[in-house]
């Protein structure tokens, strides 16, 4: 089987698997719902927590696919929802699914601003999806990245013999007992899963691209060589955005933060790379600014004192946000 995961948790991640695959429960006998999310602020937190599996399945240590899939078109459609906040802290998971939940948060991020908030980690199969957000926020202590995927393969042979098991395999097709668990893997299978993980490590590579924009090109995915950063060191390269806690995010100025990243994803979307025709100036130089840094202005917006996508200076935005928290709480 080959999975996105971080290898560290790859034990866990075998065990939760099994777990997950022996049964579970859709609703309890409390009337809970796994398509279920808070609203806090407008914000729709949909948890991505633990193994990420294929199965349509209920439980603690795993989230699947599909469920998240139904959560994320759930908000989508649903008015008290205003953006969708994914909290996430999970090493990665299986392949198979994985495309599917892509593609639905692709859909609503075109309705929708979608944040990545990691607390904890967010590795392989889980750092896929939160780099096809809008943005990424990263507590202080988080982890991110692992793009890369990986096949672990057991072989029993010498446990079986040692018991005193002799196993016969009769298989028809070549390939068909291909990295079985009852001899040593042959250099042919090694050659060949190893080209099916090189692959897929690539595919991963362009969708971490194609989500960060400039921010984190293809090349720059590539060379990381499936290295997991802490936050500072993601937030520094651009694997993610910028550091805050999960009311960081939640609260108004996250609130602004990710509508600015929508209309920075839409202009760059419509094919121009200086965003110039949205009104907005290079994302790296917001990021830049939201992180505590200097970056310069281009001139033309400097002159137009423009920031935010109705012509505003961000810094304006900031100030008006602040000062009405502060009188709608005194």
């Amino acid at each position: 089987m080959i999975t996105l995961i971080h290898p560290s948790y790859a034990t866990a991640f075998l065990r939760t698997l099994a777990g997950a695959k022996a049964g579970s429960t859709q609703q309890d006998d409390s009337g809970f719902s796994p398509f279920a999310y808070r609203i806090e602020n407008g914000a729709a937190i949909i948890p991505l927590q633990g193994v990420l599996i294929s199965d349509f399945a209920v439980g603690w240590g795993f989230t699947s696919y599909e469920i998240l899939r139904a959560q994320l078109m759930r908000a989508a459609n649903d008015p008290k929802v205003a953006r969708v906040v994914l909290a996430i802290n999970s090493p990665g998971g299986e392949v198979a699914g994985l495309d599917g939940a892509a593609a639905t948060i692709e859909n609503l991020i075109g309705q929708k601003p979608v944040t990545a908030h990691v607390q904890g980690v967010a590795a392989s199969a889980a750092y896929w999806l939160a780099s096809q957000c809008h943005e990424i926020v990263v507590s202080q202590l988080s982890e991110v990245g692992s793009i890369g995927c990986v096949f672990i393969h057991v072989d029993h042979s010498q446990f079986f013999e040692s018991a005193g098991f002799k196993v016969s395999l009769i298989a028809s097709g070549r390939h068909k007992l291909d990295a079985n668990a009852y001899e040593a893997l042959s250099s042919g299978a090694r050659a060949d899963i190893q080209a099916r993980v090189d692959s897929l490590r690539d595919d991963f590579a362009r969708e971490v691209g194609a989500g960060r924009g400039e921010r984190f090109s293809y090349a720059d995915a590539l060379a990381t060589e499936a290295k997991i950063f802490s936050a500072p060191e993601a937030v520094k390269s651009g694997l993610a955005d910028r550091l805050g806690t999960l009311d960081d995010v939640l609260g108004e100025e996250g609130k602004a933060g990710a509508r600015l990243a929508m209309a920075h994803r839409r202009a760059a979307k419509s094919g121009n790379p200086k965003m110039a025709a949205a009104g907005l100036e290079p994302w790296s130089n917001v990021i830049a600014r939201m992180n505590g840094q200097a970056a310069p202005r281009p001139p033309q917006q400097e002159a137009a004192g423009r920031h935010d996508n109705n012509g505003k200076p961000w810094g304006q935005v900031i100030s008006g946000l602040r000062e009405r928290k502060i009188s709608e709480n005194p």
